[in-house]
């Protein structure tokens, strides 16, 4: 098969990237024909590694407007310029989360009608992603004009753009239950996969536990104030634990200003640090020296870090607001809690430190778990599988 895999961006490091990267290099491996479209690419900012013997075709555009409408309409016709660069003799096109959609759209509509399977890793609304903010933070206000101008806007969206996507996958049942909601269509759930070579990592599960490890970009959503209050907690009970958070500190200064203040209001400046943005030997290193991973997060669609954590050995306590928890067995390969709580946080770590025999026992049964069901051969496999099945559908 000729499969054109379409990304918003690969001038960043997350989850999106590495999961697209990843299906190109397994299909590559199977025999297809890959090619990867994307909006903005800078080889060295986005997992080179992976990119590495991959065809890449980018526009890198510029941005030239600030208003909030003026970009929507700006990141649409980047879109369409995408959907041009497109080769006309693609068999089935595979956009990857936010906008990417439109380009496959576009080409449908415009060059050549063929099957699109749309992989979804947030819901893409604006209204959505306004409730989600307000969550996290109460004061935020928008008139009553801003929401209504949100929902038309989404409602636009799935008429123009995600009615025409042949099939939808999704990381979780919590967004095959959303995509069924808003637009009636019916999602597929395929899990990611995660990065084998953090398998090879060994622990001494006998050294005395001293450090924990947060990975993601610190977004409100991310919940690190759970974290950080836990750390609160357990020293206050004469347990002296240090926190390490990995991730990109400039995508969201106002939040990492906040977390700032309360880890000096509450004394932990000494044990709570920020390692920033790290590439795979930093992170490989950052998850070879932790004890324990920690995902606070709440209103997440999956989570690709809680399994490479978990294939490190890493005992992992996960939040329920999470959607990698859904394939997670609590006190058999984590230890699962409920989000905004940071109190059962400290708690989850705790038992961690006082248990030896727990600890050994969910870190083999991560591992074990991580290297059956995680791998992105199998992701790859489910994708190709649904790709042939999309086929087969638009040719009768």
């Amino acid at each position: 098969m000729k499969i054109a895999i379409i990304i918003r961006r690969l001038n960043v490091r997350g989850g999106t990237q590495r999961q697209a990267l990843s299906l190109a290099r397994e299909l590559l491996q199977r025999g297809d024909q890959i090619s990867v479209y994307a909006l903005h690419y800078d080889p060295a900012l986005s997992y080179p590694e992976l990119s590495a013997g991959i065809q890449i075709k980018s526009l890198n555009p510029k941005r030239r407007f600030r208003f909030f409408l003026l970009r929507l309409w700006e990141e649409n016709q980047w879109c369409r310029q995408l959907a041009g660069q497109i080769d006309s003799d693609t068999d089935i096109l595979n956009p990857h989360d936010q906008f990417a959609y439109q380009a496959a759209a576009y080409f449908k509509r415009h060059i050549r009608q063929i099957p699109s399977v749309w992989m979804m890793n947030d819901p893409p609304t604006r209204f959505w992603f306004y409730e989600r903010e307000r969550a996290f933070n109460p004061s935020l206000k928008r008139s009553w004009l801003a929401g209504l101008l949100y929902r038309i806007l989404d409602r636009y969206d799935f008429w123009r753009n995600i009615r025409l996507q042949d099939q939808i996958v999704v990381l979780d049942f919590k967004d095959q239950q959303w995509i069924r909601k808003m637009s009636g269509k019916k999602a597929v759930v395929i899990r990611g996969g995660m990065n084998s070579e953090y398998t090879s990592i060994r622990r001494d599960l006998e050294r005395p536990a001293a450090r924990v490890l947060a990975v993601g970009i610190p977004f409100p959503y991310r919940r690190l104030e759970d974290a950080i209050e836990a750390m609160g907690i357990l020293r206050d009970k004469g347990h002296y634990l240090s926190l390490v958070i990995v991730g990109d500190t400039s995508a969201d200064e106002h939040y990492c200003n906040n977390l700032r203040k309360l880890i000096q209001a509450r004394g932990l400046d000494e044990v709570i640090f920020f390692a920033g943005r790290v590439d795979d030997k930093e992170l490989r290193e950052q998850y070879e020296n932790a004890d324990f991973f920690v995902f606070p997060s709440d209103q997440q669609s999956y989570g690709l870090v809680v399994f490479e954590a978990m294939a490190a050995g890493l005992p992992s306590i996960v939040s329920k607001g999470a959607g990698a928890h859904e394939i997670l067995k609590d006190g058999e390969n984590a230890l699962l809690v409920n989000p905004a709580k940071p109190w059962e946080i400290a708690r989850a770590l705790e038992r961690l430190l006082l248990d030896p025999e727990l600890r050994r026992r969910i870190s083999l049964n991560a591992r074990n778990f991580c290297l059956a069901e995680m791998s992105w051969a199998r992701y790859a496999g489910e994708m190709r599988a649904l790709f042939e099945r999309a086929l087969k559908n638009s040719s009768i």
